[in-house]
């Protein structure tokens, strides 16, 4: 809303006649009218209450406004001072009024003509419907009778979670001059593939949450995040790191020259990838069949299991045996089959993949050495294979051939399992524990063992774990790191090798996005792409170019596009990618 004073009219002019009783003090004299929000910060927009602000001379405390000679659509009028009268009227619509002010000591008064509001209209308009991570994109802001001044803008309906906003500015100010102004948006740029995102962009006045007058038209964010994907291997070869030798590797070695690896597990003695067109491949020692090639032959290059392009995940971590599920929700094991470990209600080893039941609702897996555990798409969790320290967490120690429910509960979103024990987080974002409880290794405080789930804490901002041998490591929502366990080889990251019997973070750093503990090391990678490790590097399994172990994490390298990392017994794989 603008305005725009034609005239101004002292009493004396209007006729009103004069008496004895009437003060010489000059008459107050309006000298500027503006439509404000109700704040009293000027703005030019018709609310449905409105609000005035008179600025001039001489005003006293009990003063009267009267608008068009009424005082019905006055609802409030207050004096701050001798120069600004604060007046909430009923809502007006576009036109030309008038007003009046007496103060309550003098019948002398401004009857101001020709105040006219005229209803302002915005258009902002982005320069094109799309725009890449870590370009900018111009919005520009038009319209008609808009008042010159400061203006905001702020990010909205983000399609999802800000994730490409997250490093970036979400809202601005910028000034409209001659009905006209302009500013720039950049969303992120990230190594994390989302698809393409949307978001609009609001005009509001007043500040960064004030009134929205303006809306732009959605805007597409396309994801360039990573084109290609690279696999990676380094330390110890035992076929393991798939480069057509058994020579070993202290730093980063790609695997041929394929862009198209996406999942990857480390095992104990074998690799295994699934590419992006759904194939499976492994490589590595193939005894007790944990290749999956039906045979117990030695690979030292990734070799396709079988023809079919569905699976969809794979779990080897530091293991003898593997499982994996496919698009179709069913679930598979092979290799060593101690303990019953495979799941398959007996104790005979397979060496190519065989379905467990015939279920088609199991949604996430991960293998220890002993034993595995499962979540279904309905929330419950399951486990089978050794029962040792009541790793399985079915209130025993006795061994399970085939998956048994752990209690009641639909609320299970994740688990990392571990010789030893089991850790999952639940929907709510709470941590919880069990198995053997060496070194303080469920983060409880204590030694003692458990054989059912404990809550570690009353937290509910747990977001990512991974189970080393006798050490955890876990991400919160806020992007810290945490470690706890046995701290031998410097394994926990926190500059000393004392044990921890409870979560303990890694620095001040709020950056970390992916983790991976290895047998005795740890990794991770932040949300800049940089990949950082720790701990035991005997066999170069920190990728360091040496065998010296780290209490605290370096880098690896200097690259900055890594995405995914999988770190096994004695080597480790990882998958980079490149614009």
């Amino acid at each position: 809303m603008a305005y725009k004073t034609t005239s101004k009219k002292s009493v004396a002019n209007i006729g009103v006649k004069a008496s004895s009783n009437i003060t010489t003090t000059p008459p107050p004299v309006i000298s500027q009218v503006y439509y404000t929000d109700s704040a009293y910060n000027v703005i030019p927009a018709i609310t449905p209450v409105s609000y005035l602000k008179l600025v001039g001379t001489g005003f006293q405390y009990g003063a009267t406004v009267y608008l068009n000679g009424l005082t019905t659509t006055v609802l409030s009028t207050t004096v701050v001072n001798s120069t600004e009268i604060r007046v909430r009227i009923a809502a007006l619509s576009a036109g030309t009024y008038s007003l009046m002010l007496f103060n309550p000591n003098n019948t002398g008064g401004i009857y101001a003509t020709g105040v006219t509001f005229l209803t302002s209209t915005y258009t902002i308009t982005p320069a094109a419907s799309s725009v890449n991570e870590g370009s900018s994109l111009t919005f520009n802001v038009g319209g008609t009778n808009i008042i010159n001044g400061t203006y905001y803008w702020s990010i909205n309906n983000i399609s999802t979670a800000a994730a490409d906003f997250s490093g970036s500015v979400t809202s601005g100010s910028f000034t409209i001059t001659s009905n006209a102004g302009s500013f720039t948006v950049t969303p992120t740029a990230d190594i994390t593939t989302e698809g393409a995102e949307t978001f609009t962009v609001s005009l509001r006045t007043g500040s960064v949450s004030g009134t929205i007058v303006a809306t732009s038209s959605t805007v597409t964010i396309n994801d360039t995040s990573v084109l290609v994907y690279y696999l990676w291997s380094w330390g110890q070869n035992n076929g393991t790191l798939g480069l057509g030798n058994n020579t070993s590797y202290s730093s980063p070695k790609q695997v041929g020259a394929l862009t198209t690896w996406l999942n990857i597990s480390a095992g104990k003695y074998h690799s295994l990838a699934i590419k992006t067109d759904g194939t499976m491949w492994s490589w590595g020692a193939g005894a007790n069949g944990r290749t999956g090639l039906s045979n117990t032959t030695f690979y030292s290059s990734p070799v396709q299991i079988g023809a079919l392009t569905t699976w969809s995940s794979i779990s080897a971590k530091n293991a003898d045996h593997s499982l994996a599920t496919k698009t179709d929700g069913t679930m598979w094991s092979w290799g060593f089959n101690g303990n019953g470990r495979l799941g398959l209600g007996d104790t005979t080893d397979r060496s190519s993949p065989v379905q467990i039941g015939a279920l088609t609702t199991w949604s996430k897996t991960t293998v220890s050495e002993y034993h595995c555990l499962a979540i279904k798409t309905d929330g419950t969790m399951w486990s089978w294979g050794s029962g040792q320290n009541g790793k399985l967490g079915l209130n025993s120690s006795g061994e399970q051939y085939v998956p048994a429910q752990i209690g009641a509960l639909t609320t299970w979103s994740s688990i990392s399992a571990s010789i030893y024990h089991g850790m999952a987080i639940k929907t709510n974002g709470t941590l919880w524990v069990w198995g053997g409880n060496q070194v303080g290794v469920l983060g409880l405080g204590d030694t003692i063992s458990r054989s059912s789930p404990v809550q570690i804490g009353a937290l509910t901002t747990w977001s990512k774990i991974s189970t080393g041998q006798t050490h955890n490591m876990a991400i919160k929502t806020d992007g810290t790191l945490w470690v706890w366990g046995e701290n031998s080889y410097g394994r926990l990251g926190l500059g000393d090798t004392t044990n921890r019997s409870s979560p303990v973070q890694i620095g001040a750093l709020t950056t970390w996005l992916n983790i991976s503990a290895g047998k005795y090391y740890s990794s991770a990678i932040k949300t800049d792409g940089t990949m950082w490790a720790w701990g035991r590097n005997i066999f170069g399994e920190l990728g360091q170019g040496d065998t010296i172990n780290r209490s605290s994490p370096v880098q690896v390298g200097a690259l900055t596009t890594w995405l995914n990392i999988s770190g096994g017994g004695r080597h480790t794989l990882a998958i980079g990618g490149l614009r």
